[in-house]
């Protein structure tokens, strides 16, 4: 009787243990898995072939912190959000780290994205090409529209990006990264492409580059 009992218990120890990680794990998967790093971020992209949401915030200040407990956490956002790898940054947090390096890196990104005010929601690839931002309170349905328009079939274009990666100057290749950008139907990004090369040699000597790049650039424009 007394084995008996310290069995049932034993097992009703599991059960509870079991419980609670399921329980756990249900939480998580019911809340945005927010990444603090930008460099592990942009790795996830790459990998899983994502956009990322760069959300920057001041958590505890006015819109931001509504967005925090009104926004992020519906589940058709956080539905919506699986679909990208989402990256946060909440300066007030951050005022209060000792981490200088942490800030420093924190301090370059809001200059590269040219943030003034929060919260600031930004979309980008996985290279850091901007491909809309907004500014200010969003509601559900505005920030969902946003997330909505971006394509998840990005198999063909983070190929191209990681070898711009390893070959930054190489012209074809940004020719190429326009081509699908263009496709995609972001004819800013793809028209930042071929801007970058319009007037290299290599492009001068190839009448049909040229041509190429003239055509796409007119669709875009048409596209805009």
């Amino acid at each position: 009787m007394v084995g008996m009992h310290k069995s049932l218990s034993i097992a009703q120890y599991i059960a509870v243990v079991f419980f609670l990680i399921s329980g756990h794990s249900l939480l998580s998967a019911q809340e945005i898995q927010w990444i603090a790093n930008y460099d592990t971020a942009k790795q996830r992209a790459f990998a899983g072939k994502f956009f990322i949401i760069l959300y920057f915030e001041n958590g505890m200040i006015g819109q931001s912190f509504k967005m925090d407990r009104e926004i992020w956490n519906r589940p058709s956002i956080i539905a919506l959000a699986k679909n990208y790898i989402c990256f946060k940054v909440d300066y007030t947090r951050l005022s209060q780290s000792r981490n200088m390096i942490a800030r420093d890196r924190v301090d370059r990104l809001g200059l590269k994205y040219r943030i003034k005010n929060t919260p600031a929601v930004i979309i980008s690839d996985a290279v850091g090409n901007e491909l809309q931002r907004s500014v200010g309170y969003m509601s559900e349905n505005d920030l969902g529209e946003m997330l909505k328009k971006f394509p998840l079939n990005l198999a063909d274009l983070y190929p191209v990006l990681e070898r711009l990666v390893g070959d930054p100057d190489n012209v074809r290749l940004k020719i190429q990264a326009g081509d699908i950008y263009r496709n995609l139907k972001m004819p800013l990004v793809s028209n930042r492409y071929y801007a970058e090369v319009e007037n290299s040699d290599t492009v001068k000597v190839d009448r049909e580059l040229a041509d190429h790049i003239a055509t796409s650039r007119a669709v875009n424009l048409d596209a805009l």
